[in-house]
């Protein structure tokens, strides 16, 4: 079995792939893909599983996951979750001894926004975005950027790449956390512990919204999750959710009934057993 993430090596995702191999799938490899729009692409077309971040406790819903979802003709089911507290480090060349000689620092945008008072808090305000935290670090790496130029990046990245640790901990919140959405080309039978995630899209009129989420609540349901998502129309949205339960649970299929009557259309996403952290 081959487990996806976002590459190149030394990203989150990479850290969620090892986990996953040393203590569930031992005989897996790993592989890394460009994008996590790519990952759901390849577990999608089937033979092997997949992790993506799907909310960050800081900076919320991560936006290009979410939109694959909404718009993708094959879709993976999410099998699982991780939370992995985050541990953002200043990683630099073994040529640069203080932040003061730090000009610039690239990253995902989604580390960049996480890190923002503590780069301010630096005197650093120049940034500079990729698309992974583990690409950054491999482009100060291989000289590919000016040496002044510092990555953000997880300290697998650091070990990975060789790379100088300036600063540990740039997070702003010392609490963040990431979750991450374990994928699969099957869905998940019940395990008595699970939570179900999906789309659903309401009308723009009087109580659509909260009739569809009375139709969760209404069975004493926890929801762990609301986004709102725009879909390029003022008014017009579409809503992930995530709530306890397994769809195949007499309470869940109440709850997709209901939701039949008061939303436009349903995307279920998956049902996986809740939450393990690393």
């Amino acid at each position: 079995m081959n487990i996806i993430a976002l590459g190149p090596a030394g990203s989150n995702g990479h850290s969620i792939a090892r986990k996953i191999q040393s203590s569930i799938i031992p005989q897996s490899s790993i592989s890394f893909v460009d994008t996590n729009d790519d990952v759901l692409k390849k577990v999608a077309g089937g033979g092997c599983i997949g992790v993506v971040p799907i909310e960050n406790s800081y900076e919320g819903w991560v936006r290009e996951v979410v939109r694959f979802w909404l718009h993708a003709k094959a879709r993976p089911y999410v099998i699982g979750e991780v939370h992995l507290p985050i541990n953002h480090q200043l990683l630099v060349h073994s040529s640069i001894e203080s932040v003061k000689q730090v000009s610039a620092v690239i990253s995902h945008p989604q580390a960049l926004g996480q890190c923002r008072n503590s780069l301010l808090a630096l005197g650093i305000t120049e940034t500079q975005s990729e698309k992974s935290t583990s690409l950054a670090a491999e482009k100060v790496a291989i000289g590919a950027l000016d040496p002044t130029v510092a990555a953000l990046a997880a300290p697998i990245a650091g070990e990975v790449y060789k790379l100088k640790v300036l600063k540990e901990h740039m997070e702003d919140d010392g609490d963040n956390t990431t979750r991450f959405h374990v994928l699969g080309g099957q869905p998940m039978p019940s395990t008595g512990k699970d939570k179900t995630a999906m789309l659903f899209f309401a009308e723009n009129k009087p109580r659509s919204l909260y009739n569809a989420l009375s139709c969760i609540c209404m069975y004493d349901t926890n929801m762990s999750s609301i986004h709102s998502i725009p879909l390029g129309k003022i008014g017009k949205y579409a809503f992930y959710v995530e709530f306890d339960g397994h769809i195949d649970s007499g309470e869940g299929k109440q709850i997709m009934k209901r939701l039949e009557t008061v939303t436009k259309e349903r995307i279920f996403l998956g049902s996986f057993p809740r939450g393990e952290y690393i």
